[in-house]
């Protein structure tokens, strides 16, 4: 199981949808009339990080069930290696999964720049930077890693028909 390709990237897959359960996708900065606080976009909600404590300000439950379906599939596909044509059907699932992954990680990308503006008209001297994060090119990377895994699971499917041929 572990020695074909194709696993390590279905692997790495699930390693990478795992880690944007805990890290933010964007990190807005508000300082205003000396006092800081930090908005941060995780994938069940916009969470408020002050000083003393976090709290949730904007849910959104459809992009962390999104994450949390493609998370499952991607791990539970690792362990279907002797079964190459659902192994195959849920590759094609999880590429459309984290495609719309990746659209919802984009729409809240511009959505955190409504915010800022927001911020900003509210608050005459405040400052609002938007800081972007490394996971928000993960579904993009999980796309490729998993389009690679397709290509070897059909490559070992084939290898099996042929030598089915030659009995």
């Amino acid at each position: 199981m572990i020695q074909r390709i194709q696993t390590l990237y279905l692997l790495i897959v699930a390693v990478l949808l795992f880690l944007m359960f805990f890290f933010p996708v964007v990190t807005i900065d508000v300082f205003s009339n000396g006092s800081s606080e930090a908005l941060e976009m995780m994938p069940f909600g916009l969470k408020s990080v002050t000083a003393e404590a976090s709290q949730k300000v904007v849910s959104t439950p459809y992009m962390g069930i999104l994450l949390l379906i493609t998370f499952i599939i991607s791990f539970f596909n690792i362990f279907l290696y002797r079964h190459r044509w659902v192994q195959i059907r849920f590759c094609f699932v999880m590429m459309v999964l984290e495609l719309g992954l990746q659209l919802y990680v984009a729409y809240y990308l511009f959505k955190a720049g409504d915010v800022v503006k927001e911020l900003n008209m509210t608050m005459a001297d405040s400052a609002a930077p938007i800081g972007y994060s490394l996971v928000d090119i993960f579904p993009i990377i999980c796309i490729i890693l998993t389009y690679l895994a397709f290509k070897g699971i059909i490559r070992d499917e084939m290898l099996v028909r042929s030598l089915d041929r030659i009995r």
